[in-house]
């Protein structure tokens, strides 16, 4: 069974096209639930996939589009009730930003702000690095402690305050 999970931020909210192919129905958080019919205003660009495979593998995603303030914002992209291990960051820029700009993947415990967490990936993403090119970030913290949020978190700086760019930062991760 796979389920999609997705939270609300600034932006629009990206579904893939996998999501709405397969026969259990996705949903956002709080509501009913989506069909493929449904048209989403924005409001989100992050979500998390589950897939019920053998080793509970997880795949948490958050995204960027031209013209989003993200200077200074944690997005919250996943929740783990369970421990679990981070097995791979990545980054994919698909435009550059536009000057230096960077994301990281963070998790504090839940009542805890993102950013003052537990660093993740061994190196920031570079959102104004090469178009079209998917980087693996490192895994520095792969012990991710149970009833924690990961999230993404972009640093203060002028370039995503003006930004011209898209991409998005995975985290891939499994539970025990």
């Amino acid at each position: 069974m796979r389920k999609w999970k997705y939270y609300a931020a600034a932006g629009a909210l990206l579904i893939p096209a996998v999501a709405l192919a397969t026969d259990t129905a996705p949903y956002i958080s709080g509501t009913a639930g989506i069909t493929p019919t449904h048209v989403l205003a924005a409001g989100a660009t992050v979500g998390q996939i589950v897939d019920g495979g053998p080793t509970n593998s997880k795949f948490s995603v958050a995204s960027w589009a031209p013209g989003m303030n993200l200077s200074g914002v944690s997005i919250p992209i996943a929740h783990f009730n369970l421990a679990s291990t981070a097995n791979g960051a990545f980054i994919r820029v698909e435009t550059a930003v536009g000057g230096t700009a960077t994301v990281q993947l963070w998790f504090a415990p839940s009542g805890t702000a993102c950013a003052s967490g537990t660093h993740i990936e061994t190196t920031p993403g570079n959102a104004n690095g090469t178009a079209v090119t998917t980087v693996s970030l490192g895994v520095t913290n792969a012990a991710i402690a149970a009833n924690s949020d990961v999230c993404a978190v972009f640093p203060t700086n002028a370039a995503w305050a003006t930004s011209v760019g898209s991409g998005s930062i995975q985290l891939t991760t499994s539970t025990p």
